[in-house]
């Protein structure tokens, strides 16, 4: 077994390939990031996901990095989900000021900011935890109308997140979580073809919302969107 298909992020089981990469380029090359860049930034998020299943359970601290959620709900409380879905979009936040912080302003290009490799495990742990939301919520389940509110309000964060938004949950109590993350079928992850409920058509629709909100985040990066709602908090 390759070293690469043990630490496969959005691939488990080993072999399936590293999906975070793939929607990394299928996002980034219309934008003119080439292979090596595109590489660096999968590999970044690969640190941040290094975790194991082992049957349904998911062997890991949740982590606001993920859009992964701690605590327990049993009867469909939303306020714990919607805590989850804050914890995620503050990371995106804190990423982005970080990205700025390291270069004095926002990147404006891909040369600015590949130049720099401060800002680029910023843009990749960014990435990563971006492309988690659409596997690890119930995005792809919702109706147009609400994607839409959902897609909005995931970009900013002065505006409370509708309230049928939910996360998955990791940890020991799986098995009474009304939406948990797990694996091999059990669970309401989509981060593999061969275990999301429903099929490879519902992994490929998560796969889809990862690339074109990936490709979203970098141009609103690029052309000062984020820099002023993350970084200078104007209501845009």
């Amino acid at each position: 077994m390759k070293k690469e298909d043990i630490f496969d992020a959005w691939g488990f089981p080993p072999g399936k390939g590293d999906i975070h990469r793939e929607i990394t380029r299928e996002a980034l090359t219309p934008l003119g990031f080439d292979r090596s860049t595109i590489d660096f930034l999968a590999r970044v998020g690969r640190f941040q996901d290094i975790r194991f299943h082992v049957g349904p359970l998911y062997l890991g601290a949740p982590s606001p990095s993920h859009f992964e959620r701690s605590w327990v709900v049993r009867n469909g409380n939303p306020e714990l989900h919607l805590k989850a879905f804050e914890g995620g979009r503050r990371f995106l936040v804190f990423c982005v000021r970080n990205i700025v912080s390291s270069l004095g302003a926002y990147p404006e290009s891909v040369d600015r900011i590949t130049r720099n490799k401060k800002a680029m495990l910023n843009l990749g742990r960014a990435l990563h935890t971006l492309q988690d939301f659409f596997s690890h919520s119930n995005y792809i389940d919702l109706n147009k109308d609400q994607r839409e509110e959902v897609s909005y309000t995931l970009f900013h964060p002065e505006i409370e997140p509708p309230k049928y938004v939910r996360i998955v949950y990791v940890g020991l109590h799986f098995f009474i979580d009304h939406y948990p993350h797990g694996a091999f079928g059990f669970g309401e992850t989509k981060d593999n073809p061969s275990w999301t409920r429903g099929g490879q058509e519902r992994f490929l629709r998560a796969k889809m919302e990862a690339v074109k909100h990936t490709r979203e985040f970098v141009l609103k990066l690029f052309d000062g969107t984020l820099y002023r709602r993350y970084v200078l908090q104007e209501i845009l």
